[in-house]
C-alpha cells in the first residue's frame, strides 16, 4: 500500500491511496477506482485488505472533493477529471506499477456509488465495468432524505436546491444519463 498526494483541480493537496501487488510484477494490472461515500476519505486500503496482491490487480481512490465542499463531491465533474488522472498519478508516483489500460473499474458506495456511474458515463474508456452499491441516482428526490449536513453539502454543490438549480441536480443524477448507461 502506497499512500501519497495529489494536486486536486482546485489547488489543494489530498491524498491518494493506492494499493497493489509486489512489484515490479510481469504483467499488466486490472485498476479498480474506488469513489469514496459522503463526507469520507480514501481508505480503500483498509477497505480490501490483501486481495490486490492475492487476486492481482490495484486499487486507488483519492480523497476527493466537490466544488464547494470537501469530503463530497456529489458528482462533481471536477472530482471526476481528477480521477481521470489516477493513472498518470501513479505512474508518477509509483513508476514501476503497470496498469492495464483496457481493464478498469469504476466503484463505490452511496455517493461513492454515484460517482463511480457518472465517472462511467463521462469517461466510458476508463470505466470498462462500473460497481455501484446503495447508490442515489435521482439526487433532487435524494436531497429532501439527507441529513441536514449532507443536504447542507449538496446545497452548497449546487448552489440552490432542486426548485432553484435542476440544472446541476440533472448533471449529478445518473438517472438522467440511464439510457447511456443501459446502451453501453
Amino acid at each position: 500500500t502506497a499512500t501519497t498526494w495529489y494536486t486536486a483541480w482546485n489547488g489543494r493537496t489530498l491524498r491518494l491511496v493506492a494499493s497493489y501487488p509486489r512489484y515490479p510484477q510481469q504483467a499488466r494490472l486490472p485498476l479498480v477506482r474506488i469513489f469514496h461515500g459522503a463526507g469520507g476519505r480514501a481508505v480503500c486500503d483498509r477497505t480490501f485488505g490483501n486481495s490486490p496482491g492475492q487476486f492481482g490487480f490495484v486499487i486507488a481512490c483519492l480523497d476527493g472533493t466537490g466544488k464547494y465542499s470537501r469530503g463530497y463531491s456529489y458528482g462533481s465533474p471536477q472530482n471526476l477529471a481528477d480521477n481521470a488522472k489516477i493513472v498518470s498519478l501513479l505512474r508518477a508516483r509509483l513508476p514501476g506499477l503497470r496498469i492495464d489500460q483496457s481493464r478498469q473499474v469504476a466503484a463505490g458506495g452511496s455517493m461513492g456509488g454515484e460517482d463511480a456511474l457518472l465517472f462511467g458515463i463521462k469517461y466510458p474508456a476508463l470505466a470498462q465495468t462500473i460497481v455501484a452499491m446503495d447508490a442515489p441516482i435521482d439526487m433532487s428526490k435524494r436531497y429532501w432524505r439527507l441529513t441536514p449536513t449532507k443536504q447542507r453539502a449538496l446545497y452548497e454543490e449546487c448552489q440552490g436546491t432542486p426548485y432553484y438549480a435542476s440544472a446541476c441536480f440533472n448533471e449529478r443524477s445518473p438517472l438522467t444519463f440511464a439510457s447511456t448507461l443501459a446502451n453501453s
